[in-house]
């Protein structure tokens, strides 16, 4: 649901910025071509194209933008060659402006085909361009854009990053229109994350922009209440998230979209049955049988089969909520596989890429060589001396190139070893992830087969926190690959450490009070740094998450900072389990197998502290790691004391 949210609201942004005039061309303008229908609309720019009268190369090119995005619904495989003769007419033009926005174009159909080494260059090459000649409409558009790139690739910080630049660069009443999509973007990222308050805030915001500039646009203000129904939701205000199912109910049903307009009605009896009100569950649950949601997006099919579990248990349907449970199970392990054999399929194209261009660089020192040993023979006929000079001086370019022949092949090896234990990681920590949705799988079915429907509802928690692990370890494993492909964005900024580590301790309160574990923050308040917040959130989320992980039931951790010199130390110190000397020599290197579960049995992938020491040392920071068995774990951070 939310990717089709950004391909639609980049659409919408993009289009007034090209500035489309209202030329008769044939006793039609542009403006009624578009207005049209989409197949007579591509017919009569067509047409107006193929006319040797048009000879404007601005005109033109306003023109084939338009076809552009008519091309982009009904013949997606032909927009290439638009796209082209965009940015070759812009060049002619000389119109840095128009380079960005051709840029851009080409990059959105490499995006719709996966590609995305080079959907980012061509996406990046667009904001150099603009960026140039201060064009703040085109940058709005391209920090959208890569939001959506990060979105695809399930990389939450980075497309908050990029999300929260569009929304500095749109708070101008000029890009209202822009400010609309990147708010409703914005919103869906904060609940992703766990920052309902601020969802809350960027969605209403979007709500009362499209009541000004696109207020019949139905199924934009469906999708925004159904997201200020999760935020409601999932903070635990269910007196107000039934207040918007209401509207996402009336909303989706003048939008025409009865599917959504059951499963809406669905997630509000749920949520009443939960307050202890009354509701027709034998009438809802009928209605749902209706739907058929292989149609339906990601985040709507996982709330019909929760809508469909909760009320086929509460009128007595217990094989129907076995089967849907079933099938919830089976849909989130396909998707999330499907998630990890894109990523896995994107760094095998970039790594293969490498690998070619080291081969390349490979064959033309060796013709260089070659070139060489073929001048000192010529030279060695015309005189001994100037040929001695020429062996000499072709012995030491020899030795060299062979120096720098063996070291290329080295890291080659280095980044062969990388991979395999990369690739090794990956198929492990998913197939243990699958092996627990199979385990809760059997456990549901002994449940049914036992008449003990009461304990489904139950294991509802079991699978999210499944889900949960799949998916950190999902992230994990994408941070990590995007370090060794230096595509991580370093954006130091001063940081006010108390106020941003209080909300990541937030996050942790109440895993932390399932283990009856105390967090304890004793950081000061006027301690601060100079760092990228992306990398600073990562970094303490994991230390704090592998406190709580190895503490036992009872235990402690405290958070605490200091200022040394130009540096500030900051310290999460645990009393749990403790490491011994030889895992903690070992825990910063991917090359070693060192996954321990935790005190109550929890799951890693190992990538957690590569990660925390690869984002730091990309600050000019450090990480130190002392412990004891049996004592605990003390987890030091160095960073640039901000000014």
């Amino acid at each position: 649901m939310k990717l089709s949210n950004f391909i639609l609201f980049i659409g919408i942004c993009i289009i007034p910025h090209f500035g489309f005039g209202q030329t008769p061309v044939w006793k039609d303008s542009l403006q009624k071509f578009k207005r049209m229908p989409p197949q007579k609309g591509v017919v009569k720019l067509e047409s107006a194209l193929d006319q040797k009268s048009l000879k404007n190369d601005t005109l033109r090119f306003k023109y084939l933008s338009a076809l552009f995005f008519r091309y982009n619904r009904l013949k997606p495989d032909t927009n290439m060659s638009i796209a082209h003769d965009m940015l070759e007419l812009a060049q002619n033009i000389g119109d840095t402006s128009l380079i960005s926005r051709s840029l851009i174009s080409k990059g959105w159909i490499y995006r719709d085909r996966g590609n995305w080494d080079s959907t980012l260059y061509y996406t990046q090459k667009a904001e150099e361009k603009a960026s140039q000649v201060h064009d703040t409409g085109m940058l709005i558009i391209v920090a959208n854009t890569m939001a959506a790139i990060y979105y695809d690739l399930n990389v939450d910080s980075l497309k908050k990053q990029y999300l929260i630049k569009g929304e500095e660069l749109s708070r101008s009443p000029k890009y209202i229109s822009q400010r609309n999509s990147i708010m409703t973007n914005l919103g869906y990222t904060y609940i992703d994350v766990g920052e309902y308050d601020k969802a809350i805030d960027c969605l209403l915001e979007a709500d009362s922009i499209q009541r000004i500039t696109t207020p019949s646009a139905y199924h934009v203000f469906y999708l925004n209440f159904n997201h200020l129904f999760d935020a409601y939701q999932k903070k635990g205000d269910y007196e107000k998230a039934i207040q918007y199912a209401d509207s996402a109910i009336k909303y989706s049903a003048l939008a025409g979209g009865n599917a959504r307009e059951v499963i809406s009605r669905a997630r509000k009896n749920v949520l009443k049955a939960k307050l202890g009100q009354p509701i027709d569950a034998e009438k809802i649950y009928a209605e749902l049988k209706k739907v058929n949601p292989s149609r339906l997006p990601k985040d709507e099919r996982t709330a019909f089969y929760k809508s469909t579990m909760f009320l086929s248990n509460r009128t007595g349907n217990y094989k129907d909520a076995y089967e849907t449970s079933r099938k919830l199970i089976s849909y989130k392990d396909s998707v999330n596989s499907a998630d990890l054999r894109n990523k896995i399929s994107s760094m095998r194209e970039l790594y293969e890429a490498d690998k070619r261009e080291a081969e390349i660089d490979q064959l033309e020192k060796e013709n260089q060589i070659a070139e060489l040993e073929t001048e000192k023979t010529k030279n060695q006929l015309t005189a001994l001396a100037i040929g001695l000079i020429l062996v000499i001086g072709a012995g030491g370019s020899l030795f060299y190139y062979n120096r720098k022949l063996n070291r290329a092949k080295k890291e080659l090896s280095e980044l062969n070893d990388t991979k395999d234990q990369f690739f090794a990681i990956v198929s492990h920590d998913l197939r243990n992830a699958t092996t627990a949705f199979q385990g809760l799988g059997k456990i549901i079915k002994k449940y049914v087969d036992q008449g003990k429907s009461d304990r489904l509802e139950s294991l509802g928690g079991k699978i999210d926190t499944e889900a949960n692990h799949l998916n950190n370890l999902l992230d994990n494993l994408l941070k990590w690959s995007m370090t060794q492909l230096k595509a991580v964005p370093t954006n130091p900024e001063k940081l006010e450490l108390k106020e941003r580590t209080k909300h990541i301790i937030e996050l942790f309160q109440n895993q932390a009070a399932a283990k009856d574990v105390n967090l304890n923050d004793e950081l000061p308040g006027s301690i601060k740094a100079m760092a990228d917040p992306n990398a600073y959130d990562l970094v303490m989320r994991n230390l704090i998450n592998n406190a709580i992980k190895f503490s036992e039931s009872g235990g402690e951790i405290k958070i605490s900072g200091r200022e040394e010199g130009n540096f500030v130390k900051l310290e999460v110190k645990d009393n749990g389990k403790g490491i011994s000397r030889e895992k903690l020599d070992k825990l910063f290197d991917i090359d070693s197998k060192k996954t321990t579960k935790g005190t109550s049995g929890e799951k890693g992938s190992g990538l957690g502290l590569v990660l925390c020491k690869e984002y730091l040392e990309l600050n000019g920071g450090k990480i130190k790691l002392v412990s004891e068995p049996g004592k605990g774990t003390t987890a030091t951070v160095e960073l640039k004391k901000a000014a």
